[in-house]
């Protein structure tokens, strides 16, 4: 009987403790449960069938206005290659339209992009709420956060978070990354700033703070056009623990020594008879490409730098309108042949770009999209040091068919530079024109990186 009563004692000190243990490891996970949440909450892209129904029968009357004009029957250029030159060519406006307006399902497209880019909202700052698709990859979600490989990707203008929904199930699925894709400020889902100043440092700044919400440690940050700059400011803001940068833009600036290499580029003309910039990983070659840039393409950027709310208000007001807009940009900057919605659609799909479109159209996002130009404009002190300054994180620079292909020697004047690569197919959407070759250079760059941080970590001990 004294047996028995002994081993009831010692079974319910047993189950005590069991249940002590339980308990506290129940109050630890609480306890993260609840700083977690307390930073970070969920969100999801929303569908308004009413709007779409408004928005179909406002392109009836814009279709129908449009089909009144010369140029929808036959185009002012007939020829090909002088087809966009001017512009939008009103005829495929109108066929791009028309598919928007009857075959385009929008309610799909949110379905995708809830099931693909789970999203999640946090408050950064006193005026800005960020929203972000964030994926966390099935191999890492046993290890805490701050142990986790993570990438940031950043998209740019007149992009958005669908840029990279071709390559987020590589990267996390085949390469067991967890990926964060915020929107930025102003743009498509994330909150619009209520004051000036939101300039690209400013946002790297936000986006650095954002990492530290959702609770990672060390990351890897990704970026084109905007996107380029932002996360090269993330760098610059934590450089504790970003440790490595990647762009498909490398912005660079030039100095003597560049001005250099155009001089023998010229003697080298001049003597020789060699055509001026056949050296495409040349300086001269960048100053070319960025004359070209200024004479055709540099429209817009004064208008958006200067006024963006006078064209940003026409564009609210009118989806084809701002569809156009926006695909006169995906038709010049996109590296295609024939440069017209032929040539376009052959590389990324209708719905794709129809998608885009409507990011900016749902949320009223078009207009202050466009301020991020007059905030660095009038900014431009605030982040013309950081531009200028040797960037310490180790980068990588892919350099696709893109708008500015910054050479080598130029590029490694203004940053760490541990991998550099030109590729002659992708344009300025690489996520969507080339991804696998994006994604490819990516890898191979978080190697470096990840090899870089053991050997210090070696030093170190």
């Amino acid at each position: 009987m004294k047996e028995n009563h002994s081993n009831l004692i010692l079974t319910l000190l047993f189950i005590c403790c069991v249940c002590i243990v339980a308990s506290h490891q129940q109050e630890k996970e609480q306890s993260t449960s609840d700083e977690y949440s307390s930073k970070i909450r969920k969100f999801t892209i929303p569908y308004d069938e009413k709007e779409w129904h408004d928005l179909k029968q406002t392109l009836n009357k814009s279709i129908a206005k449009l089909k009144s004009h010369p140029d929808s029957m036959v185009p002012f250029y007939s020829e090909t290659d002088r087809a966009w030159k001017m512009g939008s060519q009103i005829n495929q406006v109108l066929e791009l339209a028309e598919y928007w307006k009857n075959e385009f399902d929008w309610k799909k497209q949110v379905d995708l992009m809830n099931e693909l880019f789970p999203h999640y909202e946090s408050q950064v700052d006193d005026h800005v709420t960020v929203r972000f698709g964030w994926r966390q990859a099935k191999s890492q979600i046993e290890k805490p956060l701050k142990e986790r490989k993570v990438l940031m990707i950043v998209h740019g203008w007149p992009g958005s978070i669908i840029e990279f929904h071709r390559i987020i199930n590589t990267l996390v699925d085949v390469h067991g990354f967890d990926v964060v894709v915020p929107s930025i400020p102003g743009y498509g889902y994330s909150s619009i700033p209520r004051k000036e100043g939101y300039h690209i440092g400013k946002v790297g700044q936000i986006f650095a703070q954002l990492m530290k919400n959702i609770g990672y440690g060390k990351y890897i940050v990704q970026g084109g056009d905007w996107g380029s700059m932002i996360t090269m400011y993330v760098a610059r803001a934590d450089p504790e623990n970003c440790i490595g940068y990647h762009s498909n833009m490398c912005l660079v600036i030039p100095n003597w020594r560049d001005w250099i290499d155009v001089a023998k580029d010229l003697i080298t003309q001049l003597v020789s008879g060699t055509p001026y910039s056949s050296n495409t990983n040349s300086f001269s070659s960048f100053l070319s490409g960025c004359l070209t840039y200024i004479t055709e393409e540099i429209g817009y950027q004064a208008m958006q730098s200067s006024k963006p709310d006078s064209i940003g208000v026409a564009l609210l007001d009118s989806p084809l309108g701002l569809m156009n807009y926006i695909l006169e940009k995906f038709v010049s900057w996109t590296d295609i042949e024939p440069r017209d919605t032929t040539g376009l659609f052959k590389v990324i799909t209708r719905d794709e770009f129809l998608t885009n479109v409507m990011i900016y159209y749902t949320t009223n996002t078009i207009d202050s999209s466009m301020r991020k130009y007059y905030n660095v404009a009038k900014g431009a002190e605030e982040h013309k040091l950081g531009t200028k300054n040797y960037l310490q994180t180790p980068t990588a620079c892919a350099v696709f068919k893109d708008l500015f292909r910054a050479p080598k020697s130029t590029a490694a004047r203004n940053f760490n530079l541990i991998q550099y690569n030109r590729y002659e197919k992708g344009g300025h959407f690489a996520a969507l024109e080339n991804g696998q070759t994006l994604v490819d250079d990516l890898i191979s760059f978080t190697e470096k990186v990840y090899n870089l941080q053991k050997t210090n970590t070696k030093n170190e001990l």
